[in-house]
């Protein structure tokens, strides 16, 4: 007969260990977790798995100033004035007062129906890629849903630029919008693939078009033509313009 003999062993921790923990700041997670970067002046906000942290550049550092916990992951963010507009995903939009850069704080939020993806602001608007719901215009100041717009299939993103409002869908390619007659598209762009990011640089448009690369489109005489296609070893999931 076997006898078998249970060891209960208890672990210590030290109490200063805890605290220590408990007033860490999740920098390093952060930084971990970084879905989208916004620059405005010398400030860089990174959207994250727990919300958003700011920076300040300084020469080629990049100073750490303050972060926000938010329920939901920071997707994107943008800046409007003393404003920065959260995007978080089924936590909908948070508007932060970043007067203080030194310490954010959230003064309004909007639950709404789908995922806030992303956002441009114009005027006294937001517009919003709400995934499979489609896409959404919110009036800045009050956060108060001016309208919801259907879209055939996944709205991925939205794109101001001057009066028309480019909406990106996962099987439809991009639908134009006049941003003062949202109520139907004025003309629609095909695209083979999901549309992941989009900038413009002067005449041209382009495309980060997931695995069939980067598509260049140029605006011209008001009609928007493809230019080119460069492949991509892998997915092209964004874009930034520097200089040439």
């Amino acid at each position: 007969m076997h006898r078998f003999v249970f060891l209960v062993v208890w672990f210590l921790i030290p109490t200063e260990l805890i605290s220590r923990e408990e007033k860490s700041e999740p920098v390093s997670d952060l930084l971990a977790r970084t879905y989208h970067l916004y620059y405005k002046g010398d400030y860089l906000f990174a959207s994250s798995s727990v919300g958003v942290t700011i920076y300040r550049q300084d020469g080629t550092n990049a100073e750490y100033l303050s972060h926000l916990i938010l329920p939901n992951s920071g997707s994107f963010s943008l800046v409007d004035g003393d404003f920065l507009y959260v995007f978080a995903g089924n936590s909908g939009i948070f508007k932060v007062d970043i007067k203080n850069s030194l310490k954010p704080e959230i003064i309004g939020e909007i639950k709404i129906i789908g995922s806030a993806i992303n956002g441009e602001v114009s005027k006294e608007r937001l517009f919003v890629a709400l995934g499979s719901t489609g896409f959404a215009v919110v009036d800045k100041k009050s956060l108060k849903i001016l309208s919801y717009i259907e879209t055939p299939s996944y709205c991925s993103l939205v794109r101001v630029v001057g009066s028309r409002l480019f909406v990106a869908t996962e099987f439809d390619g991009i639908f134009l919008y006049d941003i003062n007659k949202i109520n139907k598209p004025i003309d629609k762009i095909p695209t083979i693939r999901q549309i992941r990011d989009l900038v413009f640089y002067k005449d041209y448009l382009f495309l980060a078009n997931d695995t069939e690369g980067v598509c260049v489109l140029k605006n011209d005489k008001s009609k928007i033509k493809k230019v080119n296609i460069v492949d991509t070893p892998d997915t092209a999931r964004g874009l930034a313009i520097y200089k040439d």
